[in-house]
């Protein structure tokens, strides 16, 4: 399917990043890094490439424009254009982070879009749409979890004071 606009221009540039900077001798870097003492902060390399792709126009491209036309944050692709994209992402586990394209951030900075306060945007949005910050996602359910049962295992949880402290 042809491109539109720029986006042909996008697919390349994205493509000759991965390329030269993330298959390779970078991807061989983040693995050595998760290895090593500092595996729990983020490696230099990424943070360095994810300059690169934001000075490049490459960020944020997960953002549909149904999410909030007017963004300055985004190209506004549609989800058939995003695709293509995405699979060359999805060739090194990490590579989407460069482009600001990571689960679980994306789902965070989507539902603070939609329906995220003034406070909360400010405080949480932009840091996440410029790179600033990472995100988490968690679920909790009371008594049961349908997606753990579906796997057929059952986890229960309790918590009690004992002394000075809760276990």
């Amino acid at each position: 399917m042809p491109m539109r606009g720029g986006l042909d221009t996008a697919h390349t540039c994205m493509r000759c990043v991965c390329t030269q900077n993330v298959y390779g001798a970078a991807d061989a870097a983040v693995w050595k890094h998760a290895m090593s003492d500092e595996r729990w902060k983020i490696p230099p390399v990424i943070e360095e490439l994810k300059a690169k792709a934001k000075s490049q126009g490459l960020w944020n491209l997960w953002m549909a424009p149904y999410l909030d036309p007017k963004s300055e944050h985004s190209p506004a692709l549609k989800v058939e254009e995003y695709a293509p994209l995405a699979e060359i992402m999805g060739a090194v586990p990490w590579a989407s982070e460069i482009f600001n394209c990571s689960a679980p951030d994306t789902g965070n900075m989507e539902v603070l879009i939609k329906y995220g306060t003034t406070d909360q945007k400010e405080r949480f949005l932009t840091p996440l749409m410029n790179g600033d910050i990472r995100s988490c996602f968690a679920m909790t359910e009371k008594e049961v979890n349908l997606f753990v049962r579906s796997i057929h295992v059952y986890m229960r949880i309790s918590i009690c004071k004992y002394m000075y402290m809760y276990v």
